[in-house]
């Protein structure tokens, strides 16, 4: 009998078939899959982020008023839009029971006989080392009077949101993400919202389960 070997580099087959990585369908909250050479990506729709569009974004809007924003995520954007009249129009962020506050100034159109549409993107970090609370004030107009022939509105929207960052389920119960919200889903032992109640009874084995010996 003859003996042969046969060697290829690692790389090589004998009929290769392209793998589509969004055949699974990993692109949540109707998002579109892009198959990309071993791996994707997801382009996601408004509302939406994450590497599989699981995550919700968080919007804000605000009408010439405080409005407040969950510090869940440290990045947020305000987009701006009305009808201005005005060189200078201060903006605060600050924690209300902590120590950081952003302040800066938005130009106007620039010199006008009368007001024009005025739009405006602020992008921001805040870190919050010694404050003591989870929820930020945003004072979009600090001088009303500097808005003329209509509305100043902002919009704010901050990163994708975990709703189970905080690993709020307890006793190793499963968080499920959902839209502004979270489900937990209980170990058998437990229940409760959020699994932290344990059952008065609870059997392993179905109740109807009877155990037999036999002797020989």
């Amino acid at each position: 009998d003859s003996e042969f070997l046969f060697a290829a580099p690692l790389n090589w087959c004998v009929t290769c078939e392209p793998v589509d990585e969004c055949e699974s369908g990993p692109c949540r909250n109707g998002g579109t899959c892009v198959d990309h050479r071993g791996w994707y990506s997801c382009s996601c729709l408004a509302g939406f982020g994450g590497k599989s569009c699981e995550l919700e974004l968080l919007l804000h809007t605000c009408v010439n008023d405080t409005t407040e924003v969950p510090d869940v995520a440290r990045n947020a954007t305000v987009v701006c839009s009305g009808f201005l009249q005005a060189y200078n129009v201060s903006w605060t962020i600050e924690v209300a029971s902590g120590s950081v506050k952003r302040t800066w100034t938005i130009g106007s159109c620039g010199a006008f006989p009368r007001s024009c549409e005025f739009r405006k993107k602020i992008g921001y970090r805040i870190t919050r080392p010694s404050a003591t609370t989870s929820v930020l004030t945003i004072n979009p107009v600090e001088n009303a009077e500097f808005v003329q022939n209509g509305t100043l509105t902002c919009v704010i929207k901050t990163d994708a949101v975990d709703e189970c960052a905080s690993d709020p389920c307890r006793h190793n119960g499963t968080c499920v993400d959902t839209l502004g919200a979270f489900s937990c889903i209980c170990q058998p032992e437990f229940r409760g919202d959020l699994c932290e109640t344990a059952q008065k009874e609870f059997f392993p084995f179905h109740r109807s389960t009877k155990r037999a010996w036999a002797f020989f």
